[in-house]
């Protein structure tokens, strides 16, 4: 089979176009990674290094899954990551990136502040640094004083030695993560809700410490202590932001691997993960791809081969859809395994310079009830709540160099919520697509949207006035352009029966089928799909984490 090249991408930033791929380019590879996400270019880039002969297929036109940015005319956009953590020297996220030499340049959110939680009443500025951070919810909440101490005593214990047992895996120092260990098994049982419950906080304390729930989906009587602690103070040594955008981290990878020889496919949606009898364990053989030609209008469809195939792609997926043949027990395992609810997402072009209006180089977290139990029972039924906590988030703030955000004398804004699953709110049983000309789904999202920037205008009170661009993407936009289930950025629901050691391990039944990313044991998130891509990377190659670095870097 001959796979040629298939059109660029312009609207997207950083799509560069597909390269030309020739038979000898995609057949007899090393290994194969089906989905372009931050963990399987992670892991391709470290294999590429390794002298592996990668090809990464995906189905999107622009690398890095949620981790990639898109245009709109004049206006750019993010579509997930926002900010990320551990970016200062020694960081967790900035010792697994470094080896590659991808030249990355990290710009820091205000460290006075990176942060600002809104309650009704009150707006809580969130330093970086960590007792100045316990400062200001003392400022905020002078009663609970003994409260907020017994709170920080704990997550901040649990945070570092999370942080620990982390640095200890891409070290390979067993040892160290068995002197961190006591640290957080104490609570491996925990939910925040048991902790809150504990020290007693009032409902408006309970709100302000658990206002980062969007950002795992989950209420605080279903959040694993010790993921509310990850995230909470994942931001304790400063927020960053890339510069170039939110793609460039993907961007620099595919370099990377291109560099190396491999190649990075896109706009290609693999069919099916191919496996036979081979002794006790099937094994892999290859994938079947649907590959874009420029020479005809239809799509190339093929077998490429490899003995080692990771899969970045949507588990759920990959077991129910991609896997050939199926497999049963892989499917009922897949049924009982539930989807983190997903995120709408308002990207909006404002009039009027943000830097300039004094706007801070701050996320805001807009809370709109108190009762945050409340709000994700609302969404488990399939309803809106009527004032969902909203996120806020501003590149033309964190990038205010970059005059390609947005025309001159505008700024770019973006709304999150956590949102119903596709269902009976959405109004829709159609996919692919179809569901945009239906009259009922253009009514819930717009429902959804007037709440959100009504919930937006606590931050920017003439919001509504100065908006001149305005697109909205729901849980089912999310599945129909990077194919997950249930339309969820986080994959998995990391719920305490699938949490940490309770998530499916990179390693799979299928000998040479491997997992990386959200849904597999580090979770999801930029810093923690990165470090999945890295493991996953030296369990293919059979080397300790610690080698694997240092044959990066050589």
């Amino acid at each position: 089979m001959t796979i040629l090249a298939g059109r660029s991408a312009p609207t997207l930033v950083g799509a560069s176009p597909l390269r030309s791929a020739s038979s000898s380019d995609l057949h007899d590879a090393d290994v194969i990674v089906v989905g372009a996400g931050l963990g399987g270019l992670t892991a391709a880039a470290y294999l590429a290094r390794a002298g592996r002969r990668v090809v990464v297929f995906d189905r999107y036109q622009s690398p890095g899954g949620n981790a990639s940015t898109y245009r709109r005319g004049p206006w750019e956009f993010d579509i997930g990551l926002h900010y990320v953590g551990e970016c200062q020297p020694g960081g967790i996220l900035r010792s697994v990136l470094e080896p590659l030499d991808l030249g990355l340049e990290f710009l820091q959110l205000d460290p006075k502040g990176h942060d600002t939680v809104h309650l009704p009443g009150a707006a809580i500025r969130l330093p970086a640094d960590g007792p100045r951070h316990r400062d200001a919810i003392h400022a905020a909440f002078p009663a609970e004083r003994k409260a907020i101490d017994a709170y920080f005593s704990i997550v901040e214990r649990v945070a570092d030695g999370l942080n620990e047992i982390l640095r200890a895996g891409i070290s390979a120092r067993p040892t160290r993560a068995l002197a961190a260990a006591p640290r957080v098994l104490p609570h491996a049982r925990r939910t925040l809700a048991d902790l809150l419950d504990d020290i007693g906080a009032s409902p408006a304390l309970r709100a302000a410490l658990c206002a980062y729930h969007p950002y795992y989906a989950l209420p605080p009587s279903r959040t694993p202590l010790l993921l509310h602690a990850g995230v909470a103070l994942h931001f304790r040594n400063g927020a960053f932001y890339p510069a170039g955008g939110a793609g460039e981290i993907a961007r620099r990878l595919v370099g990377v691997v291109e560099a190396c020889g491999g190649v990075v496919q896109l706009q290609s949606r693999v069919t099916h993960i191919c496996h036979v009898a081979g002794g006790a364990r099937r094994r892999v053989t290859g994938v079947t791809v649907d590959v874009p030609s420029s020479r005809e209008a239809h799509q190339l469809h093929g077998f490429v081969s490899a003995p080692v195939v990771i899969s970045n792609a949507d588990i759920t997926r990959t077991f129910t859809e991609f896997l050939d043949p199926p497999s049963a027990r892989h499917t009922r395992r897949a049924a009982r395994w539930e989807p983190a609810l997903p995120l709408a997402l308002v990207s909006l072009g404002i009039t009027g310079d943000l830097n300039a209006e004094g706007f801070p180089n701050t996320n805001h977290i807009v809370v709109g009830d108190l009762d945050i139990e409340a709000e994700y029972r609302q969404l488990g039924a399939g309803q809106l709540s009527e004032h969902p906590t909203t996120l806020l988030c501003s590149t033309t703030t964190k990038n205010p160099n970059d005059d390609s955000i947005a025309p001159a004398g505008h700024s770019n804004l973006q709304l999150m919520a956590v949102a119903p699953s596709p269902g009976p709110f959405w109004r829709s049983g159609h996919s692919e697509g179809s569901y945009r000309r239906e009259d009922t789904y253009r009514l819930a999202k717009e429902q959804l949207r007037e709440r959100m920037i009504a919930s937006a205008q606590r931050v920017v009170p003439d919001l509504a006035q100065r908006i001149v661009f305005s697109e909205d993407a729901s849980p089912l936009t999310h599945t129909r352009f990077l194919g997950s289930t249930g339309g969820s950025p986080y994959g998995l629901a990391s719920t305490p029966s699938q949490f940490m050691w309770r998530r499916p391990s990179p390693v799979t039944s299928v000998s040479g089928l491997f997992l990386t990313g959200a849904s597999t044991s580090f979770g999801h998130g930029t810093m923690s799909v990165v470090c999945s891509g890295f493991l996953t990377a030296s369990l293919v190659l059979r080397a300790p984490a610690n080698r694997l670095l240092a044959r990066a870097i050589t």
